[in-house]
């Protein structure tokens, strides 16, 4: 009954940070369009929250997976999309345990809900902080960046998967610059 409850109660939390009656033309710069939903993780583990591929958390059907990495060997992060709602979610996640077949497990530590599906992102390990790669900051670029030019320097926000507190939090854009893995890939 517990984990029902606190499942549905999640659910409608996500739900309620719905981007669904929001103008998308804007995409992702206003403060206000960023909600940052945190999982309390001192209850007790609810397995929902426990996966293999984030799409099969029942808040996240009909999304589309973006992608996502590593941020260390035990943690890592995956980016959805909906289309239908113009929104992305950053999912910052924590290695749960391997099954007999050696596929691991995640559990969902914290998420980011961002207004646009068309987001110029640069993703984790590829961000500088200061002149060094920093694997838990990743950025969000503007809309007319040169997807052509070796590093972006023009950076409109950017968030820290903070493996030490377990949450994504938003820094500061000051010192931070993001290489471009795809530059002189032809």
């Amino acid at each position: 009954m517990k984990k029902t409850f606190f499942s549905l109660f999640t659910l409608v939390v996500l739900w309620s940070c719905s981007s669904k009656n929001q103008d998308t033309s804007d995409k992702g710069n206003d403060p206000s369009d960023v909600v940052n939903v945190t999982i309390d993780t001192t209850v007790p583990t609810d397995s929902s929250f426990v996966y293999t591929n984030a799409l099969e958390l029942p808040e996240f059907i009909g999304f589309t997976d973006f992608g996502g990495g590593l941020i260390s060997d035990d943690f890592g992060f995956h980016i959805l999309q909906d289309d239908k709602e113009g929104k992305t979610v950053f999912l910052f996640d924590e290695l749960a345990g391997y099954d007999k077949d050696g596929i691991p497990s995640w559990m969902l530590l914290d998420t980011l809900q961002v207004k646009g599906t068309d987001l110029n992102i640069g993703w984790a390990g590829n961000v500088e902080k200061n002149g060094k790669i920093d694997p838990e900051i990743m950025v969000l670029l503007p809309e007319n960046t040169d997807r052509e030019a070796e590093r972006y320097t023009d950076i409109v926000r950017a968030w820290r998967f903070n493996r030490k507190n377990k949450t994504i939090d938003e820094i500061s854009i000051e010192g931070l610059v993001c290489n471009n893995d795809m530059y002189s890939i032809d």
